[in-house]
């Protein structure tokens, strides 16, 4: 059995409507340069929701409303100077309201707002891909906030 107590994570799902049609915003990892969406561990004193937000200022200049209610979880795995372990991010949708030109991160990690289709066919991670594609499949989306 996969043990993924090590780390407590979450992440963000940055969403608009962009001329009547939805898009979600991916950003490139660090590492591999694979897309990805916000994510982070919690720190303490946080709730999962409200690191989630954080993460998608911090790492991709998005400011919004974020829900409270995750929409699913993906499992990665991350690789440190500790080795590597298998993590688990509860994901959070992130109704963007603005998105900044000065952040954190910029220049470290590319940003794509993309139609849903073509984000999940950038997204490498099948459980990330899993819990997108149910946010934007119409009918299967569950009311987040």
């Amino acid at each position: 059995m996969i043990d993924f107590s090590r780390f407590r994570q979450s992440a963000a799902l940055p969403y608009r409507s962009h001329k009547g049609r939805q898009q979600v915003l991916l950003i490139t990892s660090l590492g591999t340069r694979s897309w990805i969406v916000p994510k982070g561990n919690v720190p303490p004193g946080l709730t999962a929701w409200e690191s989630a937000e954080f993460e998608a200022l911090e790492e991709a200049g998005v400011v919004g409303v974020i829900s409270r209610v995750s929409i699913g979880s993906f499992t990665y795995r991350k690789d440190d100077k500790l080795g590597s372990d298998m993590c688990r991010a509860k994901v959070f949708p992130l109704e963007v309201e603005d998105t900044l030109e000065i952040y954190p991160q910029a220049g470290k990690r590319e940003r794509r707002w993309m139609h849903p289709d073509k984000a999940l066919a950038h997204v490498a991670n099948p459980s990330l891909r899993k819990v997108i594609s149910i946010f934007v499949t119409p009918g299967r989306r569950r009311t987040v906030f």
